[in-house]
């Protein structure tokens, strides 16, 4: 059955319950104001997320513009070339304009931390290319769950067990916004049966060799069984509750390394006696902090690396050393110096 974009909401002047909920996301952020670019990989999540916005965007004021953006990784051959031909002509029925993006050459081997770093380069060329505020993408409920748990297992802390953020700086002027979040996956699919939307299938998703594709389709059934059904509004509260204690502990950092650390060009220098005696996850926070507005590679560092560079705030003697990203840590003068190594 073809899609039909003549039938894009439930009775006329009613929202339906996703709609409800994106428009409650997005209130607040003059999304109608500006101009909003939509990661539309094809799927049931931002498909949905698609037609939602269609349908919310000229029910307010403003003169801000749509435009999709759809990047194909070259990881599935064929079968992605099609998710981008369909993706455009879906778009084009809608009346969204859509920026097509691929990366240069196939890759070795699926690195999803490579892939995303790729996709949100790509989101961001476009954004900046339409002047784009906004960047919507259509995360949902059950990745939160899925996240929070994944990241339980591999013993994050309070900033990694906060879950997916419903919003981010990706640079300045620009934040990612994920409308979806409160919405389950099967709301989803509900959603765009009312419709008669067709969506595209990755087939990956279904590939037990990823960890997130046994946690979907092993783990969090089987947790269901034995638990109850509770489990995924359990994960999604552990995450409300980390996100409420990140928030005091990045406040408490801020205030911190405004006055211990200081930035001269690409190289940050922490004063270590101006922070004496503070706990370890604020001293943690405060070099996550200084690594983060330098702008510096984030995906290689480790908990441990985290733990190595928070040491070095506190321990007696302290030889150099590089963390992933090149970047090296040295003690000048009593200060830790963290600087590239190129």
């Amino acid at each position: 059955m073809p899609p039909n974009p003549q039938r894009s909401s439930p009775p006329e002047g009613e929202l339906h319950p996703l709609e409800q909920a994106v428009a409650l996301a997005l209130q607040g952020s003059d999304w109608r104001a500006v101009n909003v670019v939509i990661a539309v990989s094809g799927g049931a999540d931002s498909v949905a997320l698609l037609r939602a916005i269609c349908r919310l965007r000229p029910l307010g004021p403003g003169d801000g513009g749509l435009i999709a953006a759809h990047y194909n990784h070259r990881l599935r051959g064929d079968e992605a070339e099609a998710d981008a031909r369909w993706t455009a002509e879906t778009c084009g029925r809608l009346g969204v304009p859509c920026e097509l993006g691929a990366a240069a050459t196939a890759p070795a081997s699926a690195d999803e931390a490579a892939a995303r770093v790729a996709r949100h380069r790509f989101l961001l060329q476009a954004a900046h290319k339409h002047g784009a505020r906004l960047i919507a993408a259509g995360h949902t409920r059950d990745d939160q769950a899925e996240t929070v748990l994944h990241r339980a297992l591999r013993g994050a802390g309070v900033a990694g067990l906060a879950g997916i953020p419903a919003r981010r700086e990706l640079a300045p002027g620009v934040s990612l916004v994920r409308p979806l979040l409160s919405v389950s996956r099967q709301e989803v699919e509900s959603y765009l049966a009312l419709l008669e939307q067709l969506y595209r299938t990755d087939a990956t998703n279904a590939q037990p060799c990823y960890t997130r594709n046994r946690l979907r389709h092993e783990a969090l059934p089987l947790l269901r069984s034995i638990v109850g059904p509770g489990v995924d509004g359990a994960l999604l509260r552990l995450a409300q509750h980390a996100s409420n204690q990140h928030a005091v502990l990045s406040d408490a950092a801020s205030a911190w390394r405004r006055l211990a650390a200081s930035r001269v060009g690409q190289q940050w220098r922490i004063d270590r006696r101006q922070l004496a005696g503070l706990p370890e996850p604020v001293l943690c926070e405060v070099c996550r902090q200084c690594w983060r507005a330098a702008g510096w590679p984030q995906q290689g560092m480790t908990e441990a690396h985290w733990r190595r560079l928070t040491a070095a705030l506190t321990a007696d003697d302290c030889e150099a050393f590089d963390l992933p990203g090149a970047i090296n840590v040295r003690l000048v003068d009593g200060a830790l110096v963290l600087a590239p190594t190129k």
